[in-house]
């Protein structure tokens, strides 16, 4: 079509203790310029609010115009990127035709072999 759609993605991250523990931040900011609008990327957020407006899971009625998600968390790194802990809280906004405002904790255990 001929909306667009556009943002920015900010990652820094800084170990605290060296290969172990990091402090990871993410902000990220994302806009369209159509009536329409996006619907926001958090599966989770999506089917939370939408169950509570009683809108069905992934609904299009949750879409808005402007989105803006803050992420801090932790990484423990046990067994280097083989295995380790993520722990974190998440904000989440957006505007337009829905308003939203999410905060989700994260808590996930990542291996790779």
């Amino acid at each position: 079509g001929d909306e667009n759609v556009y943002g920015v993605v900010v990652l820094p991250s800084a170990f605290l203790i060296k290969d172990h523990l990091e402090f990871v931040f993410r902000y990220q900011w994302a806009h369209a310029t159509s009536e329409d609008g996006f619907q926001i990327n958090s599966r989770n957020v999506r089917n939370a609010i939408g169950s509570d407006l009683g809108i069905p899971s992934g609904g299009s009625a949750l879409a808005g115009n402007d989105n803006h998600t803050f992420y801090g968390g932790l990484n423990w790194y046990i067994c280097g990127n083989k295995l380790k802990i993520l722990t974190g809280i998440e904000y989440e906004t957006l505007s337009g035709d829905t308003d939203i405002d999410a905060t989700t904790l994260w808590f996930a255990a990542r291996t790779s072999f």
